[in-house]
């Protein structure tokens, strides 16, 4: 550690003792994360070294994947959220529904091709009976049983549970039961309500995010976690949002990894059709490498997988 901070005496000292504090496994504030994103120049190529330090140490230099297939089974939702490509109103052309038995192929065709692990994640489409996720999880276990199933965002379940009737744990208790692995910590974007509300209002708000999310750990479902960035967010949003993550992975320790997704701004409404002002198209290379640095900082202890 030593060594590395000595390094960076090119840097201001105050930056360097913020770098020297995370060398020594102290955990970054919000406010000297927030001071970390505004790094350019030196102190940006500083904290790159610095998060690659910590990468090496928390993760090592291996690699590992999964063999995956997605599945998205109807691009019809009710939602109008303005980041998104890949929805369709029910009464468009381009709108379909997956019959349950081509999912179910599509699942069996995956183990055959030497897929471990599909993803599957849709559209709310309307009227969706209340156990349809839960008959789908079923049938693809029956079929397939040693395939693992990563399914279902928590806007999804949320929409379940609402569909059915049932408590948000009891529809999780369902889907377990039922052969559901593990959740994607999709429809994150970013954990704050007046972001949410600009562009993609009705959405799952950040209380019931965390609600699905917690409950689902609570069960010893683990779930992934996400983040989208690049559009009318600032540095401080990324760094509320981690450390929102990160005081939930202190209480339940089932985050399995955090994914950063830049917005896709090509053919999203709020780009496209200018429906939200001020909104940019995506991350830029800078951004990608900040943001990847940060979340090793910050998430690293507790997320080994960034």
């Amino acid at each position: 550690m030593e060594t590395l901070v000595t390094s960076l005496d090119w840097i201001p000292r105050e930056t360097r003792g913020i770098f020297a504090r995370v060398l020594d496994g102290h955990e970054l504030t919000v406010e000297e994360g927030i001071r970390l994103a505004e790094a350019e120049g030196r102190e940006l190529h500083a904290l790159m070294l610095v998060a690659d330090e910590m990468r090496r140490r928390q993760a090592g230099d291996t690699v590992t994947y999964v063999v995956n297939r997605n599945i998205n089974f109807t691009n019809v939702c009710i939602k109008h959220c303005t980041f998104c490509a890949f929805s369709r109103d029910y009464r468009e052309e381009e709108g379909y529904f997956l019959p349950v038995e081509e999912v179910v192929r599509r699942a069996r065709e995956a183990w055959e091709m030497g897929a471990t692990e599909v993803c599957i994640q849709a559209g709310l489409p309307p009227k969706l009976p209340g156990s349809y996720y839960i008959d789908l999880t079923r049938a693809i276990k029956r079929a397939v049983p040693d395939l693992h199933l990563h399914a279902f965002s928590p806007e999804e379940i949320l929409y379940g549970s609402t569909r059915s009737g049932l408590p948000i744990q009891d529809y999780l208790e369902e889907l377990k039961a039922a052969g559901l692995g593990t959740l994607p910590g999709t429809s994150a974007e970013i954990l704050d309500d007046e972001i949410r509300d600009v562009i993609s209002k009705g959405r799952i708000t950040t209380r019931q995010w965390i609600e699905v999310i917690t409950s689902a750990h609570r069960l010893g479902i683990r779930t992934t976690s996400t983040i989208m960035y690049g559009h009318i967010e600032n540095p401080a949003h990324w760094i509320r949002h981690m450390d929102l993550l990160r005081g939930i992975q202190r209480e339940t320790g089932g985050f399995t990894e955090f994914v950063p997704l830049s917005l896709i701004h090509q053919e999203a409404p709020m780009y496209r059709r200018r429906l939200v002002p001020g909104v940019r198209p995506g991350a830029t290379g800078t951004e990608v490498v900040k943001l990847h640095a940060l979340a090793r900082l910050i998430l690293g202890p507790t997320f080994r997988n960034i």
